[in-house]
């Protein structure tokens, strides 16, 4: 259910903005001034924006490369779901070791 939470992009944006009012609430608490709560938040989007462009693309890289292992993994994970069973972290270790071979 998390995961269904979290991977939802709405979700994400929703809880980046939340993040940035609760901050910009916590600084007019301590009454810094406007322009320094600009170049807060202006470092912050920055610092966001590069960390999300490096995570999509690590993501895509590791993605193409270990493609195999994720599509086995990702079936395995779909007929847990299906099956209402709990996830064997050992069978899927196993799939994976043995698709490396």
């Amino acid at each position: 259910m998390i995961l269904n939470f979290l991977s939802n992009r709405m979700n994400l944006t929703l809880m980046v903005c939340l993040g940035y009012f609760l901050f910009g609430y916590m600084m007019s608490m301590n009454n810094i001034p406007f322009s320094q709560k600009v170049l807060i938040f202006t470092i912050m989007f920055i610092i966001h924006l590069i960390g999300h462009l490096l995570g999509v693309s690590k993501g895509i890289m590791i993605a193409t490369i270990h493609k195999k292992q994720l599509n086995t993994f990702l079936k395995k994970l779909d007929e847990y779901d299906q099956n209402g069973e709990s996830i064997d972290f050992d069978e899927i270790n196993k799939i994976i070791k043995d698709e490396e071979k």
